[in-house]
């Protein structure tokens, strides 16, 4: 059952975690050895502090997850990263084959670390949960914000999931996990991930993706909740999912959602180089500055209804001044997308003056056949 998923796949997108941290100026120290139920392995996580004057940093997000057998040889050493480290546990075996050890990363934050030895991989979830209080029963539940997974293998692969109602909803379709209270997740959950990646992967292959990337922050949710939009990069080219919410299962969820090619009009920064030129070399041609900051832009999505969602731009201009949102396309349910018209949006250079937003394509309100065309 739990060889579904074989981590030596395709190549999405290179992350770099897989460095081998080096031994110099660095103070190690190890959970106990925790023994696979028949005897023949031992896992032991290392958790790998650099030394600055003297000190170690408590607090490195550096660790080593080590296997070994019987004979007491090296069957397995992966290094794996986080962003900081409080705690980390003695790992657990959920089965003969698959151990966890959980670590704490801050509050709210904790993740999993999860050993397979039928495949020799590491798997990597970690979950952010804020701690709420429901006003009707009084009761303080855990509510899932993001989710990210990372599989090691022969490559690595990191998947950035947007949530919904604490359940990661894409491109992993899952129920909601379980808390991780001072405790690794169990092996349902381990499998269940598994199974989301498996019918990920799939659909890539269906669509023939050898490279993706989902643009952080640009999702958003149908009026009715039966629907969500997020833009991406695939091969380096921007695209649009629109997924279904509430599916039975990652396998169904996935067979419903669209991959929508978009013309390049529309800059998702997982496509193009976010370089800020200096005052003294910015040109008419230059990329703006990074998302966010004043002068910058970037591309979002809204929806119109619960029929059709928009391409928007939105504009960061100055401190004074409100953020401005230009809708580029339309695209609804079945796929079919049109270009709209776009409005002119004051000029903060000249009050009371309007400009058209720059765009690489002219304003137009044509209609284009469905794009689901990967």
């Amino acid at each position: 059952m739990l060889h579904l998923l074989r981590w030596p796949l395709a190549v999405f997108l290179a992350v770099g975690l897989m460095t081998n941290f080096a031994r110099a100026d660095v103070r190690i120290e190890s959970t106990r050895a925790s023994v696979s139920p028949d005897g023949s392995h031992k896992v032991v996580v290392d958790h790998v502090m650099p030394v600055m004057e003297g000190e170690a940093d408590r607090y490195s997000g550096k660790m080593v997850v080590r296997v070994v057998d019987a004979d007491g040889t090296t069957t397995l050493r992966r290094p794996v990263e986080t962003s900081q480290i409080s705690v980390i546990q003695t790992p657990k075996w959920l089965s003969p084959q698959v151990a966890a050890c959980y670590y704490n990363i801050k509050k709210n934050a904790a993740g999993t670390l999860f050993v397979d030895l039928s495949v020799g991989g590491v798997l990597q979830v970690e979950c952010v949960a804020p701690a709420r209080k429901r006003a009707a029963t009084g009761k303080i539940e855990a509510l899932l914000t993001n989710l990210e997974v990372i599989a090691y293998g022969a490559q690595s692969e990191r998947v950035s999931n947007v949530t919904r109602n604490g359940a990661s909803v894409f491109p992993l379709v899952l129920k909601p996990l379980p808390v991780m209270d001072n405790a690794p997740l169990p092996l349902e959950a381990f499998q269940e991930v598994v199974d989301a990646l498996k019918a990920w992967h799939d659909f890539l292959k269906a669509k023939n993706v050898t490279t993706w990337q989902r643009e952080v922050a640009s999702e958003s949710f149908s009026p009715d909740e039966k629907h969500l939009a997020v833009l991406g990069c695939v091969e380096g080219k921007p695209v649009l999912f629109i997924a279904p919410l509430g599916a039975a299962s990652a396998n169904e969820g996935l067979a419903k959602t669209k991959m929508i090619k978009l013309d390049e009009s529309i800059e998702v920064n997982c496509a193009r180089d976010l370089r800020t030129p200096s005052s003294d070399e910015a040109t008419e041609e230059d990329p703006p500055s990074s998302e966010g900051e004043f002068g910058g832009y970037r591309f979002t999505t809204a929806w119109k209804d619960s029929q059709s969602v928009e391409v928007i731009k939105e504009t960061f201009e100055t401190e004074d001044q409100a953020l401005q949102k230009v809708p580029y396309l339309e695209v609804n349910l079945a796929g079919e997308m049109k270009k709209l018209p776009r409005a002119a949006v004051p000029n903060p250079a000249n009050a009371g003056s309007e400009t058209e937003p720059k765009a690489k394509t002219p304003a137009s309100n044509q209609s284009v056949a469905p794009a689901d065309s990967y």
